[in-house]
Protein backbone atom coordinates (compact mmCIF):
# COMPACT_ATOMS: atom_id res chain seq x y z
CA UNK A 1 0.00 0.00 0.00
CA UNK A 2 1.52 3.53 -0.83
CA UNK A 3 -0.10 6.83 0.54
CA UNK A 4 0.69 10.47 -1.12
CA UNK A 5 2.96 11.49 1.56
CA UNK A 6 2.26 15.10 0.26
CA UNK A 7 -1.50 15.05 0.18
CA UNK A 8 -1.77 13.49 4.12
CA UNK A 9 0.98 16.01 4.86
CA UNK A 10 -1.40 18.67 3.46
CA UNK A 11 -4.23 17.15 5.21
CA UNK A 12 -2.35 18.22 8.98
CA UNK A 13 -1.76 21.34 8.10
CA UNK A 14 -5.12 21.87 7.15
CA UNK A 15 -6.04 20.48 10.54
CA UNK A 16 -2.95 22.85 12.28
CA UNK A 17 -5.10 26.02 10.30
CA UNK A 18 -8.49 24.68 11.46
CA UNK A 19 -6.71 24.04 15.27
CA UNK A 20 -5.43 27.54 15.22
CA UNK A 21 -8.86 29.13 13.93
CA UNK A 22 -10.68 27.25 16.60
CA UNK A 23 -8.48 28.29 19.75
CA UNK A 24 -9.00 31.41 18.35
CA UNK A 25 -12.70 31.30 18.58
CA UNK A 26 -12.53 29.56 21.97
CA UNK A 27 -10.63 32.58 23.02
CA UNK A 28 -13.05 35.07 22.07
CA UNK A 29 -16.18 33.23 23.54
CA UNK A 30 -14.06 33.22 26.79
CA UNK A 31 -14.16 36.90 26.96
CA UNK A 32 -18.17 37.12 26.79
CA UNK A 33 -20.12 36.47 29.88
CA UNK A 34 -23.41 35.62 30.69
CA UNK A 35 -24.34 35.74 34.13
CA UNK A 36 -27.93 35.20 36.39
CA UNK A 37 -27.20 39.68 36.50
CA UNK A 38 -27.36 39.66 32.98
CA UNK A 39 -30.72 36.90 32.84
CA UNK A 40 -33.13 39.42 35.10
CA UNK A 41 -34.04 39.10 38.66
CA UNK A 42 -37.07 37.30 37.34
CA UNK A 43 -34.93 34.74 36.05
CA UNK A 44 -32.04 33.65 37.90
CA UNK A 45 -32.55 30.09 38.06
CA UNK A 46 -32.99 30.04 34.42
CA UNK A 47 -29.93 32.52 34.08
CA UNK A 48 -27.33 30.45 35.88
CA UNK A 49 -28.82 27.40 33.92
CA UNK A 50 -28.13 29.32 30.41
CA UNK A 51 -24.55 30.26 31.87
CA UNK A 52 -23.51 26.98 32.94
CA UNK A 53 -24.19 25.66 29.43
CA UNK A 54 -22.65 28.76 28.24
CA UNK A 55 -19.48 27.88 29.75
CA UNK A 56 -19.41 24.63 28.31
CA UNK A 57 -19.29 25.79 24.93
CA UNK A 58 -15.76 27.50 25.57
CA UNK A 59 -14.90 24.45 26.84
CA UNK A 60 -16.52 22.73 24.03
CA UNK A 61 -14.35 24.71 21.36
CA UNK A 62 -11.40 24.21 23.32
CA UNK A 63 -11.33 20.63 23.20
CA UNK A 64 -11.93 20.46 19.97
CA UNK A 65 -9.04 22.32 18.97
CA UNK A 66 -7.04 20.45 21.04
CA UNK A 67 -7.98 17.67 19.24
CA UNK A 68 -7.29 18.65 15.86
CA UNK A 69 -3.65 19.48 17.18
CA UNK A 70 -3.42 15.78 18.23
CA UNK A 71 -4.71 14.55 14.57
CA UNK A 72 -1.88 17.01 13.29
CA UNK A 73 0.31 15.25 15.36
CA UNK A 74 -0.55 12.31 14.52
CA UNK A 75 -0.53 12.57 10.73
CA UNK A 76 2.87 14.30 10.75
CA UNK A 77 3.98 11.50 13.06
CA UNK A 78 2.71 8.91 10.75
CA UNK A 79 3.55 10.21 7.17
CA UNK A 80 7.61 10.62 9.14
CA UNK A 81 7.21 6.91 9.94
CA UNK A 82 5.88 6.03 6.36
CA UNK A 83 8.72 7.90 4.78
CA UNK A 84 11.30 5.94 6.90
CA UNK A 85 10.22 2.58 6.22
CA UNK A 86 9.54 3.48 2.49
CA UNK A 87 13.10 4.39 2.37
CA UNK A 88 14.53 1.44 4.26
CA UNK A 89 13.10 -0.61 2.17
CA UNK A 90 14.11 1.27 -1.10
CA UNK A 91 17.67 0.99 0.69
CA UNK A 92 17.26 -2.82 1.12
CA UNK A 93 16.29 -3.14 -2.29
CA UNK A 94 19.35 -0.85 -3.78
CA UNK A 95 22.17 -3.01 -1.67
CA UNK A 96 20.88 -6.26 -0.67
CA UNK A 97 22.44 -7.40 2.54
CA UNK A 98 26.04 -8.01 2.57
CA UNK A 99 26.59 -5.67 -0.37
CA UNK A 100 27.36 -2.94 0.92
Amino acid sequence: MEIDVVQVAQVATGFEQSADAIGAIAAQIATLTFGTDKAGRNYGDVGARIAAGYDGVESSFRQWGVASKDNTVRLRASVASYQDTDDAAARSIEYPAGER
